[in-house]
């Protein structure tokens, strides 16, 4: 993130974004790929396999939004916007 210009709190707030991002779809991903092969033994279903995927993004959707407010809003108390800061953006030379 130095070597784009983003630095600071703004910079430690992009890159645990970023992250946070990255690791639930891993984690669903690899959820999702697994799931074929190890459902149908315990007498999962192709419908139930597809409603517990549904709830598995829903519920990591919801649990991701609060480290994100969190950021947002302590982006804020440090004097930005918020997500979309203009002081996050990449600075051209003068």
């Amino acid at each position: 993130m130095v070597s784009i210009g983003v630095s600071g709190m703004s910079g430690v707030a992009a890159v645990l974004g970023v992250a946070a991002v990255v690791c639930v779809s891993s984690a669903v991903a690899g959820e999702m790929l697994q799931e074929p092969q190890g459902g149908p033994h315990p007498g999962g279903t192709p419908r139930y396999m597809q409603i517990g995927d549904i709830l598995g993004v829903l519920v990591a959707s919801a649990v991701l939004y609060f480290p994100l407010l969190w950021l947002h809003l302590a982006n804020i108390k440090g004097g930005g916007v918020g997500f979309g800061d203009p002081s996050c953006r990449r600075r051209k030379p003068a």
